[in-house]
């Protein structure tokens, strides 16, 4: 399954952008389990935002206080990303 990342300022500026391959939502989920520690409550306006969407539905959606803590969990998206990429290249070899 195809989904796409986005990143926001808390003013709403666009700040990342990107497409990535998962083979289910469920694992999508799975390996993105600690999004669910962003801010759930109060003044969300202010705070950065990850969303994960597929064909036009939100599935993950982060909110955060700090630039650093969404670097924080980009990195952590993006090392799960590389992993799948490693374990897909593994399973199709040359």
């Amino acid at each position: 399954m195809l989904f796409t990342i986005h990143i926001t300022s808390p003013r709403g500026s666009l700040l990342l952008s990107d497409l990535f391959f998962m083979d289910s939502l469920t694992e999508l989920k799975r390996s993105l389990y600690f999004l669910d520690t962003g801010i759930k409550e109060g003044n969300l306006e202010s705070t950065y935002s990850i969303q994960i969407s597929r064909s036009e539905m939100t599935v993950v959606h982060a909110n955060f206080q700090t630039i650093e803590k969404v670097q924080q969990f980009r990195s952590r998206i993006y090392e799960r990303i590389i992993q799948k990429q490693y374990e897909y290249i593994a399973q199709n070899g040359d």
